[in-house]
């Protein structure tokens, strides 16, 4: 898993895009770029954004997996600004965290959140013994 600030700028994010078509997950395939909404539950994406600044709001941080092994069991942008009150108290939060200034508006960079779980089918490491040998192995060391 790559997760950051990646400054991935719109138009500007070859980079990203050859580390994530690279062929660097466990089966060879495609690394899924995660791209959490807001709150799970809204349109946006953007994890930046200032509006003093003449730059769009964008996703320049990212969370990258391998979905061979791992599958996202939740993911979002923590924007406490698109929550009510109620939701922000009833999280402990308040509805200005995640700004760098609240006094003149300024936004910074915003949290990314996962939750991920190991599928069962995961390759093994690499080097180790094939999951069959494992699994023999262990079922006799039980006996």
């Amino acid at each position: 898993m790559l997760l950051g600030d990646f400054n991935a700028i719109p138009g500007g994010t070859s980079f990203l895009d050859s580390i994530v078509s690279s062929g660097l997950d466990w089966d060879q395939s495609s690394l899924t770029d995660a791209q959490p909404h807001h709150n799970a539950a809204r349109e946006e994406t953007y994890t930046w954004r200032n509006d003093r600044e003449p730059y769009p709001p964008s996703a320049l941080d990212r969370i990258v997996y391998s979905d061979s092994v791992l599958t996202s069991v939740n993911q979002f942008v923590l924007d406490t600004m698109a929550m009510t009150y109620d939701e922000a108290i009833s999280s402990q939060l308040r509805v200005t965290d995640v700004m760098r200034d609240p006094q003149t508006g300024i936004h910074d960079h915003l949290p990314l959140v996962i939750d991920v779980a190991v599928k069962k089918s995961a390759p093994p490491e690499p080097g180790a013994a094939p999951r069959s040998a494992v699994a023999s192995t262990t079922a006799r060391s039980d006996r």
